[in-house]
């Protein structure tokens, strides 16, 4: 059984349901394969497309199509690409700004780790050695008090006190 189509042109009625619902269907396949040579992506190509026709209802008791509907949605169509790209390279623009400026922050913040870290590993120096023993097995190793008074025969309240000495000393000497 043969499809027959039918021209559509200026003249139909797209201010009703019925009217539309035939362009939709008669215009939108075309409408998605001109989008999705332009952005390859089948999601992107509809969302375009819908806003066309979403455009066209809005405006279908206002709007005058000189020439032919066809016509007119295709310009349509490229001028929502063209937003499409706008708004796709604005927000390019906004992403790689904001990587800037984290790379700057970062590149700021890591420096400012790295002297604070110089004068941490200086001024450890200048603890007496079982502070600075304890210390390095709290902070570099990552040990517990408990873990720490294991390993070196000692309480957990000397830790404790070692720890506080070494954190003290350490603090006049950072300021």
């Amino acid at each position: 059984m043969p499809i027959f189509r039918i021209k559509r042109t200026a003249n139909d009625d797209i201010s009703s349901p019925e009217g539309f619902r035939m362009a939709y269907e008669f215009y939108s396949g075309k409408l998605f394969g001109l989008c999705i040579k332009r952005v390859g992506q089948a999601e992107i190509a509809q969302d375009i497309v819908q806003e066309v026709f979403k455009s066209l209802w809005e405006k279908r008791h206002t709007l005058k199509v000189e020439g032919s509907l066809e016509n007119y949605l295709i310009t349509a169509t490229k001028y929502k690409l063209i937003d499409h790209y706008r708004k796709a390279r604005q927000n390019q623009l906004v992403e790689l700004q904001g990587t800037e400026l984290l790379k700057d922050n970062s590149l700021e913040e890591n420096l400012v780790f790295e002297d604070v870290k110089q004068k941490a590993l200086r001024t450890i120096r200048h603890v007496p050695s079982k502070a600075r023993e304890v210390f390095l097995l709290s902070r570099n190793h990552g040990m517990t008090n408990k873990q720490i008074a294991l390993q070196l025969s000692i309480s957990e309240k000397t830790v404790e006190y070692h720890m506080s000495k070494a954190l003290k000393l350490m603090r006049q000497q950072l300021r």
